[in-house]
């Protein structure tokens, strides 16, 4: 593909500059005898939303694989979905951590994690995991919204349809430790299969990371840091009733390839621990074929000058970008990719200042950039999407760009044992990805001509808040969030299609209004424990050109967990979820049938 070449070479520049990661980065490199495997990373989608480092990190060592909730901080906000956060790591610090466990409907459940102990520079860990799902999913169907006209609500019928959603992941990470230099590098498996009315899929992808950096020295010195990430996959699509209909995708089997390959990096100079200079850059190419062809990439400089003195750190910088793309074809009906380019030149500040040392810290960013959504990204994030998600309303893969975003926070601690970050904000983004309904206005009903999920793209202003606890005590660990969504569409398409007769309207879903999750686990003794696992979203409703408005209804979903350690190393689990048995549809018009219970065991050397 020409438009690879073009972006190759232009990574291959980007490496002879002086560039640097455009996020507040940690200089110092902490290097531990036990190199410490984390495959809840690899359960996660690989790329997304460009998230800044220093919003990231939480000085007052915050859990944030516990805080992972529906619709996180603005910055890993990705309006498509409301997914699973993932469970703690329980296998940290240690060489050998294994669980696995399974039960009804089935949900195997499998993390492996091998990190000896090793004498000398060189460290390695291999880790695999396994998430699935297989059973009953609720069939949904519109109902009239109590006796209020013209709202309608997604709910069960009381059928059902057999699906599946089986998730797995395996690698080798290792790194080599010098004197002055860190080098780490890293190959996996992705793969994905799912099941339902509308297709199955069997996603498989081969991921490579390879990163230099430089451990971190006080006073003056050069500080560098860059990686070079990639992955090679294939979804292969098959449908066994008319998709699309003819002359499109129709029924039968179809392939959608994909490859990305994205470079990063810190250069700078560190003048002393009160400024530094750096410079930040970062490279990106994806490319696609058979159903889809086409290819897009970004390239951005992200130059700041960083101040820190006393209790007062500021980060002042830009993020200068540009987006490049290849042309387009492809054989199922996908509108063109919008060429959004946004601006050239976006704000990046970030400042914080420290109240009152270890206890609170009051913080604000302003920042913006474009939003690249490959497709390894959509999937990743909503496990159903298929290109069928996107068939006559929008481009398959396009970007959004964040015009802007700010927000304040103040965060902290209160006697040693609550944590906590309270934040809000605004942003304004011009053709962002946005959950949607495919909506039968008139035509006859079947079991492929009904509602189904979409892709959109929208411009829209969100408004957000964020509450994070955290509670530990000798015997007691608690940690809930509470997150508050405003957005507001701005000039929607009217987006229409016709198969075989049968007329369907595109509605745009707004955001849960409010959501939260809460986890609290009690040691009766050093033995046994106990826990609750609570979560909960309030209702979406579409918004259009129709007078007709359809709701995706709210849910709690609260589920209970206990464990008993046999030994020191060994234990037995279980845990359970949906005891309310509430329709919940973390992804629109898809939930799983009822109640689920699973047990196993957990082995930890």
């Amino acid at each position: 593909m020409k438009t690879n070449s073009l972006f190759l070479s232009a990574l291959a520049c980007l490496l002879t500059a002086p560039f640097s990661l455009g996020q507040n980065l940690n200089p110092t490199v902490e290097v531990t005898n036990v190199y410490q495997g984390k495959p809840s990373d690899v359960r996660k989608p690989r790329i997304g939303m460009n998230i800044p480092d220093s919003l990231m990190r939480f000085d007052l060592d915050f859990n944030y694989e516990v805080f992972d909730p529906p619709y996180g901080g603005s910055y890993s906000f990705k309006p498509y979905m409301l997914d699973m956060r993932p469970e703690k790591d329980a296998y940290r610090g240690k060489s050998l951590y294994f669980k696995a466990g399974a039960g009804y409907p089935l949900h195997p459940e499998l993390e492996f994690v091998y990190s000896p102990e090793l004498d000398g520079r060189f460290q390695f860990s291999v880790y695999a995991t396994h998430r699935s799902f297989i059973g009953n999913y609720h069939r949904l169907a519109p109902q009239q919204e109590g006796d209020t006209a013209g709202v309608w609500a997604f709910r069960k019928s009381g059928d059902h349809f057999k699906g599946y959603d089986l998730l797995t992941t395996a690698g080798f990470d290792g790194r080599v430790s010098w004197d002055k230099t860190l080098f780490s590098f890293g190959v996996g498996y992705y793969g994905l299969m799912t099941k339902d009315m509308i297709a199955k899929r069997g996603y498989n992808a081969a991921d490579f990371n390879l990163r230099v950096s430089g451990k971190g020295n006080r006073g003056t010195y050069f500080l560098y840091d860059a990686g070079l990430s990639g992955r090679f996959a294939s979804d292969n699509l098959e449908t066994e009733a008319l998709l699309f209909g003819p002359p499109l995708m129709t029924s039968g089997k179809h392939r959608l390839d994909e490859s990305y390959f994205v470079l990063d990096g810190v250069i700078g100079q560190v003048l002393d621990d009160t400024h530094r200079f750096l410079v930040g850059f970062e490279g990106s190419t994806y490319s696609y074929g058979n159903v889809f062809e086409g290819s897009f990439g970004r390239l951005a400089l992200m130059p700041r000058y960083q101040f820190r003195k006393g209790s007062l750190n500021l980060s002042l910088g830009l993020r200068i970008e540009g987006l490049v793309r290849g042309d387009q074809k492809d054989s199922a009906g996908f509108l063109a990719i919008s060429q959004k380019k946004g601006k050239t030149v976006y704000p990046d500040v970030h400042a914080s200042l420290e109240v009152v040392p270890d206890h609170l810290l009051l913080y604000g960013d302003v920042s913006g950039g474009s939003l690249l959504n490959p497709y390894a990204s959509l999937i990743g994030a909503n496990h159903q999407v298929t290109p069928y998600y996107a068939w006559g309303a929008c481009p398959l893969i396009d970007n959004g760009i964040e015009r802007v975003n700010a927000r304040v926070g103040i965060k902290g601690s209160i006697a040693s044992r609550l944590q906590y970050d309270l934040r809000a904000g605004g942003a304004v983004y011009e053709n962002g990805l946005t959950d949607g309904i495919r909506a039968l206005l008139e035509g006859y009903i079947s079991p492929m001509n009904m509602n189904r999920p979409a892709l959109l793209y929208a411009d829209y202003g969100l408004y957000y808040a964020d509450l994070l606890l955290s509670w530990k005590s000798a015997k007691v660990v608690i940690d809930a969030g509470v997150h508050y969504r405003r957005n507001e569409f701005e000039s929607l398409r009217n987006v229409q299609t016709e198969t075989e007769g049968n007329l369907y309207q595109h509605l745009y879903l707004q955001l849960p209004s409010f959501s939260g999750n809460l986890r609290a686990v009690y040691d009766i003794n050093p033995r046994i424990y106990l826990g609750i696992d609570l979560e909960a979203a309030t209702s979406r409703s579409t918004q259009s050109s129709l007078e007709e408005t359809w709701k995706i209804p709210g849910y709690v979903d609260l589920g209970a967990l206990t464990g008993y350690w046999i030994t020191r190393k060994f234990g037995i689990y279980a845990k359970a979820g949906n005891l309310l048995n509430m329709t919940v549809q973390r992804n629109p018009l898809y939930a799983e049938s009822g109640p689920w219970f699973t047990t196993g065991i957990t082995l930890s050397l």
